[in-house]
């Protein structure tokens, strides 16, 4: 019966002397007795490598491997089936994982052909924020109206957002625009270490209340859409995470006392509202803690 050296064997199975070594090592591949110095490989040895590179190309996990090759006699066939099942499983979870990533490049590349910036914000949104940067006529208070777009890019990337905040979002008209950037604009001079000057301790109380009820405003006239989007968030413990990352993201983005006070005000609004206040508590829980 003839022989092979090593190199020679990788070569008619398409691999190399490296993976051959590695079967070795893990038991797939018996190791040939030594001849002249040299390891001496013989047709079984061949045979059994293509049979396992043909196994592990069709996607076998190598560990499963030994199970199923023809030299272990012993094996049940129904067990041999059912490893090949779960095989054929894992590959047609990972083909779901591909075809979601393939359609989700379709989607980006059908907003690079319209001009679109990409983001992973529906695009509902990014063209709110850039409606709301042209709005604003202080300049300087356009990091505000960024905090935010990076909370919501954060909690979009979480996958946190519900798709009914696009509705909403679309929903909103010429005077709601006005009102969020107005608000924005006010909410940024709040912060007093960046606005020292903006206003007084009486101004400032004003201001917030003011905050308040501008806010509950827009939230009013936009109340069925609203509503829904409080309705399609996560329950239970999905809820109660996506609660504590926003709270940890608005902490994170408006630290400053002043509008800390905004956000409890409008909070505690919001919980006492009879529609709004019953579905947040059933999906977020009961720690209303933002401040």
């Amino acid at each position: 019966m003839g022989s092979m050296r090593v190199k020679e064997m990788a070569d008619l199975a398409g691999t190399t002397t490296r993976t051959v070594r590695y079967y070795h090592r893990v038991g797939l591949l018996p190791v040939p007795p030594v001849v002249a110095g040299h390891r001496d490989y013989g047709i079984e040895h061949l045979a059994r490598l293509l049979r396992i590179r043909w196994l592990a190309e069709s996607g076998i996990p190598l560990g499963k491997i030994p199970e199923i090759l023809p030299e272990r006699p012993d094996q049940p066939i129904d067990a041999i089936e059912a490893d090949l099942l779960a095989t054929r499983a894992q590959i047609e979870a990972r083909m779901a994982v591909l075809r979601d990533q393939c359609e989700r490049i379709d989607r980006l590349v059908a907003r690079v052909r319209s001009g679109e910036v990409l983001s992973p914000l529906p695009v509902v949104l990014e063209h709110f924020y850039n409606r709301i940067e042209v709005l604003i006529e202080d300049p300087a208070t356009l990091s505000i109206v960024h905090t935010d777009r990076r909370i919501i890019l954060t909690l979009a990337l979480s996958g946190l957002i519900p798709s009914s905040l696009g509705p909403l979002i679309d929903g909103l008209s010429d005077e709601d625009h006005r009102a969020v950037a107005s608000m924005l604009t006010t909410f940024a001079k709040l912060d007093r270490n960046r606005y020292p000057d903006a206003y007084d301790d009486e101004e400032r109380k004003r201001v917030i209340e003011e905050l308040e009820e501008t806010t509950w405003a827009v939230l009013e006239r936009n109340r069925s859409t609203a509503l829904r989007v409080l309705q399609d968030l996560p329950s239970g413990g999905p809820g109660h995470l996506l609660w504590k990352q926003v709270a940890r993201l608005s902490k994170i983005g408006y630290p400053e006392p002043n509008q800390r006070q905004v956000i409890k005000l409008l909070l505690r609004r919001v919980r006492d509202d009879p529609e709004f206040g019953p579905v947040l508590e059933e999906k977020t829980g009961k720690d209303w803690d933002l401040v």
